[in-house]
């Protein structure tokens, strides 16, 4: 007995990351290296060089520093991670890939609040005493 209609193609997944990524990232990023760790981290946006920043991570360390959990995305085709800005852009535009770890310092800005008047510099978690030691003199 044959079969009429149209035939089905059945494509050959890639085996699997340990990164969470949604069906179909290798067809937009090619071959997944799954290298990244957010051990040693802050908290922050990463770069992963090993895939040419078209993946980064958000590593977010638990509050008792236990445990860091890892989020992994992807940019749009053709699109890099800026890891000085902290975006997807235009290879053409972004920070080029390979000076990426010289730029994670960006991620110390996260949970610094600088406010105008007075100059104060606050960390989430700061209580409001604390806020206080921080203030640089005012002169009138």
């Amino acid at each position: 007995m044959a079969l009429s209609g149209p035939m089905v193609q059945r494509v050959k997944r890639q085996a699997a990351t340990h990164y969470v990524l949604p069906d179909g990232a290798e067809l937009i990023v090619g071959s997944i290296s799954s290298t990244f760790s957010c051990e040693g981290h802050i908290y922050g946006y990463y770069a992963d060089v090993a895939n040419k920043c078209q993946i980064f991570h958000i590593c977010a360390p638990s509050e008792n520093g236990r445990k860091t959990q890892i989020f992994s995305f992807f940019c749009g085709n053709q699109t890099v991670f800026d890891q000085e800005r902290l975006v997807c852009a235009a290879p053409g535009s972004a920070t080029p890939c390979e000076q990426a770890p010289t730029k994670i310092h960006v991620n110390e800005n996260f949970g610094v609040k600088t406010l105008k008047s007075p100059e104060i510099k606050l960390r989430w978690g700061a209580s409001f005493m604390s806020c206080f030691e921080e203030m640089e003199p005012q002169l009138t």
